[in-house]
Parts: structure tokens; sequence; C-alpha cells
């Protein structure tokens, strides 16, 4: 089934002066808001929702209206619920769905010893890694997130090697570089069976939430996986190819890394709790907190900002990380208070047999919870339309 341009995929109709619509684009969805009182209407992606703000129309030449961001969100969960309804869009979010679960468990890899004991960044990032001594060598496919006595029970009853300083997962064989190890032993299917909460139930809810117009999460404007997802459901010229599978793999990088951190985290999230403060540095020395370590994050993943990020410790093995927008000081900062230790848990965790790197890990934990907090409200919106009763 093919989608023209200005088709309408959903429609709620709030009241006498609102509608919202999700309507077909030249490349994509749009959410169109109808303001019934001017005639007027605005298109926009769904992430607008995002911002958390209420949704406020003109009712004529000087009177507006606000709309609850909770009645807009029921709204946008609507919409989702009638376009997940067609055949062919559940179709293709199913396959969205399946290449993410895949591509969430794209390994990384080592080739020497010595690679090991300083794993780079992107390779702490990893929720699995193939180990080698020497290229030529077999190796051993390492598990690297934590786990509770479910997933642990699974892990044992299949991860059959243990190679020192690696440690135990399952057998390469030399020269080998995929995850059809992990496929041989049903490993995707037996922890989503043992965790839904984790293994299957973000990535149906991130999928269906990126499929409708919220943030792909790319952090690379030439991988545009929204364009992508909708591409074969658009009109094309005669004789041109629907499968892009290979595209999808490609561009839908970005996303799996982002939930990769969530389901890292997975465990520890509810020991951690989020509040806003101002002047947080001196509260927290009246708390018999002391700073450790302060830094700038460059990177735009907790925002387009530079963030001044500082971690506090104190003599009960608390620890409390800090986050402001460097020279911000009208705006509160956002404090992360962490249960006893839980810190410590996170930074071995993160080394996966490495060295510690407490800089990777305090910038991965506020990550983290910005996606927790994406992953909530995207929960709201799509969790009807995908997740089973």
């Amino acid at each position: 089934m093919a989608f023209e341009p200005n088709q309408v995929m959903g429609f709620c109709d709030i009241d006498e002066g609102l509608a919202l619509r999700l309507v077909m684009g030249k490349e994509h969805p749009w959410v169109s808001i109808d303001n019934k009182m001017t005639g007027k209407k605005k298109s926009v992606r769904m992430f607008f929702v995002e911002n958390g703000k209420d949704l406020q129309i003109r009712t004529g030449k000087a009177g507006t209206k606000n709309y609850p961001h909770a009645e807009i969100v029921d709204a946008l969960k609507e919409l989702c619920a009638q376009a997940m309804s067609v055949p062919a869009l559940r179709e293709r979010y199913v396959q969205i769905l399946g290449i993410l679960l895949t591509k969430l468990h794209d390994p990384r890899y080592v080739t020497r010893e010595s690679d090991f004991l300083v794993l780079p960044d992107e390779k702490r990032k990893s929720l699995w890694l193939g180990c080698f001594s020497e290229p030529s060598s077999p190796g051993v496919m390492k598990p690297c997130f934590p786990m509770d006595s479910r997933e642990k029970k699974v892990m044992q009853s299949v991860a059959n090697e243990d190679i020192p300083p690696f440690g135990k997962g399952f057998a390469l064989a030399s020269g080998q570089r995929s995850a059809e190890v992990l496929k041989e032993h049903g490993v995707l299917q037996k922890l989503i069976a043992a965790l839904p909460g984790r293994w299957l139930e973000p990535l149906s809810i991130a999928g269906a939430a990126v499929f409708f117009g919220m943030t792909e999460w790319s952090f690379d404007d030439t991988l545009p996986f929204f364009k992508h997802m909708w591409r074969p459901l658009l009109n094309a010229p005669s004789g041109a190819s629907k499968d892009n599978a290979e595209e999808l793999r490609d561009t839908s990088r970005g996303l799996a890394e982002v939930l990769g951190r969530y389901v890292k985290l997975y465990h520890a999230l509810p020991g951690m709790n989020v509040e806003e403060m101002m002047d947080a540095e001196d509260a927290l020395k009246e708390e018999g907190y002391g700073r450790r370590e302060r830094f700038d994050d460059h990177s735009n993943i907790l925002g387009n900002h530079v963030y001044q990020l500082e971690r506090f410790i104190r003599d009960d093995n608390s620890t409390v990380l800090v986050q402001q927008i460097k020279g911000q000081r009208t705006l509160p900062d956002t404090v992360v208070r962490l249960q006893p230790r839980l810190y410590e848990e996170c930074l071995q965790n993160d080394a996966a047999g490495s060295v510690e790197d407490s800089r990777f890990t305090t910038l991965q934990i506020l990550f983290g919870l910005r996606i927790s907090r994406w992953l909530d409200l995207a929960r709201r919106i799509t969790g009807p339309s995908v997740l089973r009763k």
C-alpha cells in the first residue's frame, strides 16, 4: 500500500477550537495542528510535544486558549493508535523493530589483550564485546551489562567459554566477527522472555515513537533514519526498489546506541533520584558532600549547550552528580542522587573488565536519565498501540 501526500492517517477532534491530524507529507508524516477558530493549520514533527509545554492557539485578534500538555499527549496517543491499526503501517513497524533488536546487540571487538585493558568509549558503550588475545586466535563474546538473577540464569545456561583476562561468554572461532554466535544460542529471545521490560518494551516504544516523528537520536544529519523508515511506504517510480533494509540498518545505529545506554542502566535507574536545585554546590557541602571531580562536556548528548558536570561524594559512599549549563546562574542545577555504592557499580559495569573512566560513567548516567525521561513520554504516546495488554 502506497501513501499519498496529504493523506490523513489519524484524526483527533479535541474540542470546538482544536483538532490534530497525522498527515503524510512528501517524505514522512507530520502532525497538523488545526485551529478551528481561525481556520489556520500548522504542520510540525511530533517531537514538538517533547518540550513539555502546554499548547496555545489564537482564538481571535487578541484572544488565546491553552491546552494542557497532558491533553495534547492523549490526542497524539489517539493519532498513533489509529495509524498503527493500518496493516501496512503495522507491518512496516514490525520490520523496523526487528532491525532495532538486531542492531542493539551489534558487538564491538578487541583483537589484542592490550587493547582490552584500555577500551575506547565506543567499545565501552557496547552490550557485547568480542575479545581475542591476537587476531588469529580463538576468542570469546562476553556480555557487558549488569544482570539480575533471571538474566544470569539465561547466560549460565548458554555461555560456554572462559578466556582470561576477558572472562566468560560464548566461544568465537578465529576470525569470527559477527553476532551469529548470539543467534545460534537464541540469546536475544531468551533475554526477552526473561525480562521483556528491559529487552523488548523500550525498543517497541522508541521504534514507534520515531516512526511517527519523535526525536530520532541519530546525532548525524547525514543518516536520516526517520525518512528511511517511510521511503518504501511512499509512491515510488515504476521499477524502483521498495526494500531498503540495508539503509535502515545503517541509519538505525544512533537510536540503537541510545537504547543500549538505557538498557545498560536499566537495573541502576531505580536507585537514582533527580531534582532541581539552585546553588547545588553550597547546599551539598552543607549536607557533608565534597566535590571529587568537575569537567565540561561539549558532546551535545545532554542538550545543545556546554555543560559543567560535577561529582560529589560523602563518607557514607553516597554520590551526587550535578549538571548545569556552563556560565548560567539563573536556572536551577540538575542534581542526581545515587544510592550508596551505586556509582561505583556503574563505573565497574562501564569498564567491562578494562580501566574505569569516571568522566565516561558520569556522562553516560546523565545521558541515560535523559533517555529514560524521553521513553516515559514516548510510552504514554505509543505504548498503548504497541505493548501487549
